[in-house]
């Protein structure tokens, strides 16, 4: 039986959001590799984004795009921006019947570096919630897609160089170059449990 125009122009319409999602979570990657550019956050989030971490993994919590500013720029003096890998894969996308709303789960697999301190392994999955938005942040079949509640789970944080077998090996418990650390203007980071608390 043959689509009609208006189911055509649905089928078309979800396929564009599928792509815009993917193209959406592709710069939310490129952004974090680019030393977690927080100048980009307001390409990639809805104004009233929302950071929702694990208490387990403490990267960090957010209610707005000020608190990830804040966050990122933590991440900048913990990091070696120049050894960053956010590679983001298997994602599914759902796109809700109001053409509006969406939600996505994706892997993360990536190899990063500590500034001044040991590289590491990082696995886990991403569960994001996406909102069609106009530039007054209104809900807009005919607006942009953004990110609004990013949700991360780690599976694996580990230097390889001590292995992985036991979560006590986690790298969040690492400390960091305190001379390196004190390059970083206003810094006063040790250790990502500091920054965002046990």
């Amino acid at each position: 039986m043959a689509m009609t125009m208006e189911e055509m122009e649905k089928r078309i319409r979800k396929i564009e959001d599928w792509i815009e999602i993917n193209d959406l979570k592709n710069r939310y990657a490129k952004m974090c590799n680019d030393n977690h550019n927080d100048k980009l956050i307001p390409t990639v989030f809805s104004p009233d984004c929302a950071w929702i971490g694990s208490p387990d993994d403490p990267w960090g919590a957010a209610s707005n795009r000020e608190d990830y500013v804040r966050m990122f720029q933590s991440f900048q003096s913990q990091m070696d921006g120049n050894c960053l890998g956010h590679n983001i894969s298997n994602g599914v996308i759902e796109v809700a019947e109001d053409g509006v709303h969406a939600k996505g789960h994706w892997h993360l697999f990536g190899a990063y570096k500590t500034l001044g301190g040991p590289g590491f392994l990082e696995q886990g999955y991403y569960d994001d919630d996406y909102v069609k938005i106009d530039e007054d942040g209104n809900l807009d079949p005919d607006g942009k897609w953004y990110i609004k509640t990013l949700r991360f789970k780690d599976n694996l944080v580990a230097d390889p160089k001590r292995g992985w077998d036991t979560r006590e090996e986690l790298v969040q418990d690492c400390v960091g170059d305190p001379e390196k650390d004190a390059k970083v203007e206003g810094s006063s980071v040790k250790d990502l449990r500091e920054v965002f608390g046990s």
